[in-house]
């Protein structure tokens, strides 16, 4: 068999072996199949499970930005002019303004607070491990998923702890991560002291980025 032929049959092997796993774990294909047999067994009694991976031919994709899922940042990011727009001017500066937002249940204006999307697409995402080319990812998904949290964590806030008094006390991170282009804060937690009850400590805000004196959400519990 020529050199072509058998790249066509591999291919075609694979092809077939997706569309088959594909269907298989279906919930139609669940209720119709017939009851299973042993043809699914190998020659000592166990599942043989079918992956790309075994396909002929297979190489894994080129990663040689590999070790950034270890540090957390992409080193090969290069620097930026774009400034953030809005947002506090230091930690303590946003530990008052949302706790100001939050008594008097301004949501829109907590929602302003977070990173908007061109910030996000210029700025954060090409230092996120997530962005190199080997994940296939886009800003696009990433930034979905971001604000459809943010949006549902900022309702969340509002609804457990807005329309009360508080008197601001401090806010704590637990960890800081230094980009090129900003500055990861992470796990905070904002202390308050409500009208005629003790200090209670709010972690609706799981990370804040820092650029250029500007202070803004990036991401807040659902």
């Amino acid at each position: 068999m020529s050199t072509q032929a058998s790249k066509q049959v591999s291919i075609r092997t694979v092809v077939l072996g997706l569309a088959l796993l594909a269907v298989a774990a279906s919930p139609h294909a669940a209720m119709t199949s017939a009851p299973a047999t042993k043809a699914g067994l190998d020659s000592t009694g166990h599942h043989h499970l079918v992956s790309v991976k075994d396909s002929p031919g297979y190489t894994p994709p080129v990663d040689p930005e590999a070790n950034s899922e270890m540090i957390g940042r992409r080193l090969s990011a290069t620097r930026v002019n774009k400034p953030f727009i809005g947002g506090a001017h230091s930690l303590d500066d946003f530990g008052r303004i949302a706790t100001r937002l939050i008594q008097n249940q301004q949501r829109d204006s907590l929602e302003k607070l977070c990173v908007r999307f061109d910030e996000f697409r210029d700025v954060l995402w090409p230092e996120f491990p997530q962005s190199r080319p080997a994940t296939g990812a886009h800003w696009q998904d990433a930034w979905f998923f971001q604000v459809t949290r943010n949006r549902k964590g900022c309702g969340l806030a509002m609804t457990d702890w807005g329309g009360h008094d508080y008197q601001y006390v401090g806010i704590t991170c637990d960890s800081t991560l230094q980009y090129r282009n900003f500055k990861l804060y992470s796990k905070l937690t904002i202390a308050v002291l409500p009208a005629g009850a003790d200090t209670v400590r709010w972690d609706f805000v799981k990370a804040i980025v820092a650029r250029r004196g500007r202070f803004k959400i990036l991401s807040m519990r659902d």
